[in-house]
């Protein structure tokens, strides 16, 4: 016996449900990571600011350093467009009206607070509008499923909202020193915007915080570090001309600045996604510089089902 359309969108959120809760845990998992890799970051910087860099600059690299190198960056701010596509469509079949999200929803979020404070915002909308299906759904007794709907949830399951990274990704305790790295990469990026004496450590400013840290990390690479005496104590610094070793770390992090999270989608999805990849690319190119949703038409049929993607 078919699913009736209340059963298909009572099935919808009670997944969109689950899924939400896997992806607050992620986060939180990650703000962990970043708390961790901020301390240990602000712990070794220089004693003394170089010039040009204030101690509220210091402060900002760390605590608040931008991950848009993070593949989860921005994901979740857009994960409402394909989505609001096919509820879109469900909501024609029910006669029920469905808004965009604010705009501030759909704006691209670069920083680890405001990619979950958006994701929040985003379903926390998201969930209204299924609710508001629902509701409309109730009213249509033992209906049916058609075409229509089947077409709808499977533009909605090319979400990723669906396939949250699993728990062992997220709760890796390597990610706070991989996180941490990219707060030095950031950070000598701006010190080899200063000149070339204040980078080799020339002055009042006592780089040995940040080498004796680095030096634990084996970076940067093909730097080799010495332990001498220096205000009466032993430290680490590299051997040989500290601006080449800055100019490495910054060479290395250019390189290497973006942080992969795992995150797969189920193989029908991806499968599809990289068939599709180009126009979907152009809808959504379209909704960014636009502010409004592309209609259906450019996403052909996915053909996929609940039990095609095995949530």
């Amino acid at each position: 016996m078919a699913k009736s359309i209340f059963d298909e969108v009572s099935f919808l959120y009670a997944k969109f449900d689950q899924a939400e809760r896997e992806w607050l845990n992620r986060f939180d998992d990650l703000a962990g990571h970043f708390h961790t890799a901020s301390i240990n970051f602000m712990g070794a910087l220089p004693k003394a600011n170089p010039p040009g860099i204030t101690a509220l600059d210091a402060v900002d690299i760390g605590g608040n350093i931008v991950i848009g190198g993070m593949a989860l960056a921005g994901g979740p701010a857009v994960i409402a467009v394909p989505i609001i596509l096919g509820l879109k469509k469900l909501a024609t079949w029910v006669d029920s009206g469905i808004e965009p999200p604010r705009p501030d929803i759909g704006t691209m979020k670069t920083k680890m607070d405001q990619i979950k404070r958006s994701f929040k915002d985003t379903t926390e909308h998201l969930g209204k509008q299924i609710l508001k299906l629902m509701e409309k759904a109730k009213d249509l007794g033992g209906v049916p499923t058609n075409g229509e709907v089947t077409d709808a949830i499977s533009k909605m399951l090319l979400s990723p909202v669906w396939y949250p990274p699993p728990a062992s990704v997220t709760r890796n305790p390597g990610l706070a020193g991989a996180i941490e790295m990219r707060m030095w990469f950031r950070y000598a990026e701006k010190i080899m915007k200063m000149p070339s004496a204040i980078a080799a450590g020339v002055g009042t400013v006592d780089f040995t915080p940040m080498w004796a840290r680095l030096q634990t990390k084996a970076m940067p690479p093909d730097v080799e570090y010495a332990k001498i005496v220096k205000f009466n104590q032993w430290v680490w610094i590299p051997k040989g001309n500290h601006y080449y070793a800055v100019k490495k770390l910054y060479d290395f992090g250019q390189k290497n600045i973006r942080l992969p999270i795992a995150h797969k989608y189920p193989a029908p999805v991806e499968q599809y996604l990289n068939g599709a990849g180009e126009r979907l690319l152009k809808g959504l190119g379209t909704w960014w510089r636009t502010g409004k949703y592309p209609e259906d038409p450019y996403l052909p049929s996915s053909n996929l089902t609940w039990a095609s993607v095995a949530i």
